[in-house]
């Protein structure tokens, strides 16, 4: 993973702690494919994936997620 892919991932979490859901557009692609084993089935592109991420932070508000480390093909 590049250090640009890292830091995708590290905003991805820092918006859905933050709560904003403006952020989280601005760190997924609009083709996204989300296969999270929580949900009923893949989230297929930015709509579908940023309603399943609205529901999250509606069911856990509050929410804080933390990169703590991170590690890369090679590492």
């Amino acid at each position: 993973m590049s250090n640009a892919n890292k830091e995708i991932v590290r905003r991805k979490f820092e918006a859905l702690s933050e709560g904003s859901l403006v952020a989280l557009d601005e760190a997924i692609a609009d083709e996204i494919v989300s296969n999270d084993p929580s949900e009923p089935g893949p989230l297929r592109g930015r709509e579908a994936y940023r309603a399943g991420v609205e529901a999250y932070l509606n069911a856990f508000p509050g929410m804080q997620a933390r990169v703590e480390d991170q590690v890369e093909e090679g590492d």
